[in-house]
């Protein structure tokens, strides 16, 4: 026969969740969680370090429980800390981004968490401090 020499090895799937599983399927939910802790005016650079340090969580959680009993080193950290950032971009960008269910968290919570106060938008913003505008309350 044809297969009677070769030695055929069947790979057989875990039933156990990996590390960089757990991690990932935490950092697809991430961003959600980014919009509902800071304030829909807070700065984009407010937002991604809130992600980082999110994902730094999520690493920490997903090597703590460790599913799989895997033995835990720097290159398996730092590989699931990529992981948890790459995904969590990606979810953000690809999927509640366009489908806008991250706009819809951050319009419904537009002042809970942190970040800067909403700016009164007014018609003579900015005039006060080129002295265009007359606010001299002793008149």
């Amino acid at each position: 026969m044809f297969l009677e020499g070769v030695i055929v090895t069947e790979t057989v799937a875990s039933d156990t969740l990996d590390i960089r599983t757990v991690a990932t399927l935490a950092a697809v939910l991430l961003p959600l969680l980014v919009n509902l802790v800071t304030k829909q005016t807070a700065s984009d650079g407010l937002k991604s370090i809130i992600n980082l340090v999110g994902s730094a969580l999520i690493t920490v959680l997903s090597l703590w429980i460790n599913p799989d009993g895997q033995d835990v080193t720097g290159w398996l950290a730092l590989n699931t800390f990529v992981f948890a950032i790459l995904t969590s971009v990606v979810a953000y960008k690809g999927v509640w981004k366009p489908t806008g269910v991250s706009g819809a968290i951050a319009a419904s919570t537009p002042n809970l968490g942190i970040g800067s106060p909403p700016v009164l938008e007014t018609s003579d913003k900015g005039q006060e401090d080129m002295g265009q505008v007359d606010n001299d309350p002793r008149e």
